[in-house]
């Protein structure tokens, strides 16, 4: 493996994506039997813009694969961050069913970095970015892809911003690692009632600073807005 970037634990497997070689990869949880499910393409834009400007010359990008889950039906779900020049709208979410084939299961995002199932089978994605890096502006967003293929925003911006982890939480809040670019910033969001409020309306709550007692607020039972926020403030899109 040359840059393996998450993992899933799959029975007696370990399931990963490789960042670096575009592969999907299994081992078992001794370490035998490493071998290679799949490799995820890599894709030619036509039009490619630069921080330079925009180009007519066909230009190949790496797939940069980061995050698998399992769904229901027991595929893998593998996000794709893409390659420089992280164009805006090309990164997608491949399926790689028994057959070892990755095919797109949606697509349409940018900078995805990873995803996670609820126990209803609805697929949320991370985009770390929602513009190319090289602009400069870090704002993310968390995307509901429903079992029959309707996309829903549940949070774009206002606060979110290059966000590097979700997972969906035994209350079923959508918990976040933020700003996950700057040490001693970083963030835990906690994303509540993604399921009973309109597309871009949730409300969210800052939890605790990442790398400092967490648990312990959790514990606690203590949360902190967003300064400049009221609370229960809802976020249009």
């Amino acid at each position: 493996m040359s840059n393996p970037f998450s993992l899933l634990l799959d029975g007696n497997n370990i399931v990963t994506v490789d960042a670096g070689a575009n592969e999907l990869l299994r081992v078992g949880t001794d370490g035998s039997n490493l071998k290679a499910i799949t490799t995820i393409p890599r894709q030619t834009l036509t039009n490619p813009v630069f921080p330079t400007g925009a180009s007519s010359l066909p230009f190949e990008i790496q797939a940069v694969p980061t995050n698998v889950a399992k769904g229901l039906d027991g595929a893998y779900y593998i996000s794709q961050l893409t390659g420089f020049p992280f164009p805006e709208g090309k990164a997608k979410i491949y399926r790689v069913g028994s057959d070892g084939r990755p095919t797109v299961y949606s697509d349409g995002f940018t900078q995805l970095t990873d995803l996670a199932f609820d126990p209803e089978g609805n697929l949320y994605a991370l985009q770390y970015a929602n513009q190319s890096l090289w602009k400069g502006n870090l704002d993310g967003s968390v995307i509901k892809i429903a079992t029959d293929g309707t996309r829903t925003t549940i949070l774009s911006g206002n606060g979110l911003e290059s966000p590097t982890a979700l997972t969906i939480g035994a209350d079923s809040a959508i918990y976040v690692t933020n700003r996950g670019d700057r040490p001693g910033l970083g963030q835990v969001i906690k994303i509540e009632n993604p399921k009973s409020v309109p597309e871009s309306s949730s409300t969210f709550s800052l939890l605790a600073l990442l790398g400092t007692v967490s648990v312990t607020l959790l514990q606690k039972g203590k949360t902190k807005r967003l300064k400049g926020l009221p609370e229960n403030k809802l976020f249009p899109k």
